[in-house]
């Protein structure tokens, strides 16, 4: 009887004692994926594709001058900034999270001074490569 207990001790001790295996250790030592970040450059053209694909700009004629552009200014390491002049003459600023893309939309009516946030949101990472008829007429 003694050397059955022996035996289960030893063998218990042996099991606690075992080395991790190979597969576990470079599971461990894997180095995190890394997350994308849009730049101000892809923020512009998901805007830029977002305007045209909504307001069908392709269509428009320009009669009055219509414009976007990156807001340096406000622009963070998490959130680009950018605003759009309609042919209204009202801005509208889009905020979007640079890791996410989540966007939502402020915006400043003619003869106020005060941004509102609007209902509108959106995905830019979902209008990145959409196709739109965009020319660089619109930019500046």
């Amino acid at each position: 009887m003694l050397a059955c207990s022996l035996a289960l001790i030893s063998l218990t001790g042996c099991i606690s004692n075992k080395k991790p295996d190979s597969s576990s250790e470079a599971t461990a030592s894997a180095a995190p994926a890394e997350v994308r970040k849009m730049t101000d450059e892809q923020a512009l053209t998901a805007i830029t594709n977002y305007l045209y694909i909504k307001h069908d700009l392709q269509n428009y004629k320009g009669e009055a001058p219509c414009y976007w552009n990156i807001e340096k200014e406000t622009s963070t390491g998490e959130t680009a900034v950018v605003y759009w002049r309609s042919y209204t003459a009202a801005f509208s600023y889009y905020y979007i999270n640079r890791v996410s893309g989540e966007t939502y939309v402020m915006v400043s009516e003619p003869g106020s001074e005060e941004a509102k946030r609007t209902d509108e949101t959106f995905n830019a990472w979902d209008y990145l490569n959409k196709t739109s008829s965009a020319n660089d007429t619109g930019k500046s």
